[in-house]
This record gives structure tokens, C-alpha cells and sequence, in this order.
């Protein structure tokens, strides 16, 4: 029972990444701190909440300003379960990889965290808040940020769209 929790908590991670430029939609969502967020946006959901396929990619796009200069931001995850946070493991939490996030992030400046997340065939179909936090070298918080969000086991016949597909 404990692994099955587990690895439910775990498929919570796949909804961080919900992104793109173009045609994205943009979600609802509550920040969880000072106010940093701008703006949460998605190009895989087409819903809010949003309705992410397991065996697809999803991907995100946050705008935020953060109170401080960091060189470098680390990625955190968690689900909301019983009104406690429940991080979720990532395989790379370096937001400043990959051309994620341009480091270092300087204070009162909007930057943008661009996600992109393959989500595993053996994720569990789950719904809920999802939460990302970004977080500087000394633990504080850069950014957070908390959305709704689906996972769901997509029918045979439903085809994954130019986003979504791995």
C-alpha cells in the first residue's frame, strides 16, 4: 500500500510541466508566498484544471519577479495532500539547465521558467494541487506557485497532440 501511495505521490510531478509559447492556456493558480508569480501558462492543458495524458509530455511556462538576486534556482515539486506539502522526487532540479531559466535571476526583474516534463506510462492516474517551488542555493524561496491538476489514462482511439506526444 505504501509503494502504491508512493508512486501515486510521484505521477503529482508530471503536472509541472505544462508549457510552450504559443496557444497556451492560461491557469488558474494561488501563490503560495509574496506574490511573485505573474502569470502560469500551458500549451499541454486545454482545461483548468488541467487535464494532463500519462504516456504524454507536458510542459509549463511561469512568469515571476522574484525580491532577490540568485545565481541559481533549484526546481521543487510537491502535491497538496491533506493541507501538508509532499515534495515529489525530479530526475533534474536545476532550473537554470537546459535554457529553462536565464541565471542568474536577478531581483525585480520578471524572468520566465519554461518546464518541460516526459510523464512515465507507470504513473498512476491522480488529481488534485500540484505546487512547484523554486528555491535559491540557501533553501528561500524564489517563486511558488499551486494549480489543479489531472492525470488521466488516455482512451486507445485518443490521439496525443503535437505537445503532448513523446
Amino acid at each position: 500500500m505504501a509503494d502504491s501511495v508512493g508512486h501515486a505521490f510521484v505521477t503529482f510531478v508530471v503536472f509541472l510541466a505544462l508549457v510552450s509559447t504559443t496557444g497556451a492556456l492560461d491557469l488558474g493558480f494561488t501563490d503560495c508566498d509574496n506574490k511573485q508569480v505573474l502569470a502560469l501558462r500551458s500549451s499541454t492543458c486545454k482545461s483548468d484544471p488541467c487535464r494532463v495524458p500519462i504516456g504524454g509530455r507536458a510542459s509549463i511556462e511561469v512568469d515571476f519577479i522574484p525580491f532577490f538576486d540568485t545565481p541559481n534556482v533549484t526546481i521543487n515539486v510537491f502535491a497538496s495532500v491533506f493541507g501538508f506539502e509532499v515534495s515529489l522526487p525530479l530526475d533534474d532540479t536545476n532550473a537554470c539547465a537546459e535554457g529553462r531559466l536565464n541565471c542568474p535571476v536577478r531581483a525585480a526583474v520578471k524572468h520566465t521558467l519554461k518546464y518541460n516534463l516526459n510523464i512515465k506510462k507507470d504513473y498512476y492516474p491522480v488529481s488534485g494541487d500540484v505546487g512547484f517551488r523554486l528555491t535559491s542555493d540557501d533553501g528561500a524561496t524564489v517563486a511558488c506557485a499551486m494549480f489543479s491538476a489531472e492525470l488521466y489514462t488516455p482512451s486507445e482511439d485518443e490521439p496525443l497532440d503535437e505537445h503532448q506526444e513523446l
